[in-house]
């Protein structure tokens, strides 16, 4: 499945930003260096539990 945005792309720095120069041929709806980024560890939950937005069971 081709991306259709930079969202979710290792490279992707945010504001239409690109870690390797890439904005112009993303923007062009190319998109041959996305990599999808790695999910973090531990996921909502643990995140949730750090912030005390988490009722302990």
């Amino acid at each position: 499945m081709k991306p259709k945005s930079c969202l979710g792309c290792v490279h992707y720095l945010g504001g239409g930003c690109c870690r390797i120069n890439l904005e112009a041929e993303c923007a062009a709806g190319y998109f041959e260096m996305y990599e999808a980024k790695e999910p973090k560890e531990g996921g909502e939950d643990e995140a949730q539990h750090e912030s005390g937005n988490r009722e302990d069971i």
